[in-house]
């Protein structure tokens, strides 16, 4: 019994040992978000595996070690109950990852049969029976030494490390220019003068091919030419603005257009109304989300509808599947792999001739038939 224990203790203690240092490599290789702004919450946080690393090295090497040998069973026999709740309510979520060994995902699935299952059961079964729970025995004061001293020492270590060499990573803006709520309404405006001008321009239009009309019909009776009283001509519609005090200020355009690859995308996305849904190509919210702003878009410019147009960005990692339908009309595109992306996708904005006019909240996207109400505040 107890020979199988101290087997188990120790493959028990360096799988956390190896899940440890994954995750720290993870830390300083990719943006983990904040609490804030994750939307898998804080058990997936930035400041959640600042507390948990060094825990989990911590009690690796303790399970290694045989120090205590007892406590340190109950300490990792209860650690691998908490995580089989934890992943099973992933699998249960539907997660991609168990999120257990850093950048090398596992389905939830997996590592809750394969590993946390198994090894807390083979904890629970191979019991380090007829020892102590605390001493005495101490045990030998050097070992103790040569094994907590180092320990405590990389606890201690761990968490001002990763703060200091975090990845620079490009942020959301969470506030747009104060003065894009001012270039909406002005581009409200213009789009209702540009339809009443439309109107004007057919009725004229009408007035001119019933005026032909008549003109036909008198000269096909003779009948005498009436002279019509004087009208004014219609004036154009159009906006207005002749105190200067009252123009527009200079269009800042949003930083992150710099960072897509695509020299056209970056174009098209710097003209007009463009609404842009970031995604990842494996986020379940986008997978949904992404084929009904196609399909909405597709009806829309069918319709003759050009209110506004649509994008999708690929936030790196990159993958050739994606949920991205291969007939999509929509403009396609990519943020560069050479920076680091904190973004919890879908991340939704709106861009006014290349100017952040509107921002939803990360891991969100409106639907599809709200959008134009949403920017303009309706």
């Amino acid at each position: 019994m107890r020979i199988a224990n101290k087997i188990i203790m120790i493959l028990a203690g360096l799988l956390l040992m190896v899940a440890a240092v994954l995750k720290f490599h993870e830390m300083l290789s990719i943006c983990v978000p904040s609490w804030q702004t994750n939307k898998t919450g804080f058990w997936e946080s930035y400041e959640f595996l600042l507390i948990q690393i060094p825990l989990e090295f911590a009690l690796g090497v303790w399970m290694v070690s045989g120090l205590f040998r007892k406590a340190a069973w109950i300490a990792g026999t209860l650690a691998y109950l908490c995580f089989i709740f934890v992943t099973l309510t992933k699998a249960m979520l539907g997660a991609e990852s168990c999120g257990c060994f850093g950048q090398i995902h596992v389905n939830p699935w997996i590592t809750l049969f394969s590993i946390d299952i198994p090894f807390f059961l083979m904890l629970a079964i191979f019991w380090p029976k007829g020892l102590k729970l605390l001493p005495p025995p101490w045990p030998n004061t050097f070992y103790l030494l040569a094994v907590a001293v180092p320990t405590i020492g990389l606890m201690a270590l761990a968490a001002p490390a990763l703060v200091t060499f975090r990845p620079k990573c490009i942020k959301v803006e969470e506030i747009p220019n104060k003065d894009a709520q001012l270039r909406l309404e002005l581009h409200r405006v213009k789009q209702e003068l540009e339809k009443k001008q439309q109107e004007a321009d057919r009725w004229k239009r009408d007035a001119a091919s019933l005026q032909q009309q008549l003109e036909t019909l008198r000269q096909a009776h003779a009948v005498p030419v009436i002279p019509e009283p004087n009208e004014k001509a219609p004036t154009e519609i159009a906006p207005k603005i002749t105190d200067p005090k009252e123009q527009p200020p200079a269009v800042e355009q949003w930083d992150w257009l710099q960072y897509i690859v695509e020299d056209d995308v970056r174009a098209q996305l710097a003209e007009g109304m463009v609404v842009i849904l970031m995604y990842h190509h494996d986020c379940p919210t986008c997978a949904e989300r992404v084929p009904q702003y196609s399909a909405y878009y597709k009806e829309m410019t069918e319709q003759g509808n050009q209110e506004f147009r649509i994008a999708f960005l690929a936030v790196p990692p990159y993958s050739t599947e994606g949920p991205v339908p291969a007939d999509t009309t929509c403009i396609l595109g990519t943020l560069t792999d050479a920076q680091k992306w904190e973004i919890t996708s879908p991340y939704v904005v709106a861009l006014l001739n290349g100017e952040l006019v509107k921002s939803w909240k990360q891991g969100t996207a409106p639907e599809p038939q709200t959008i134009f109400d949403e920017i303009f505040g309706q």
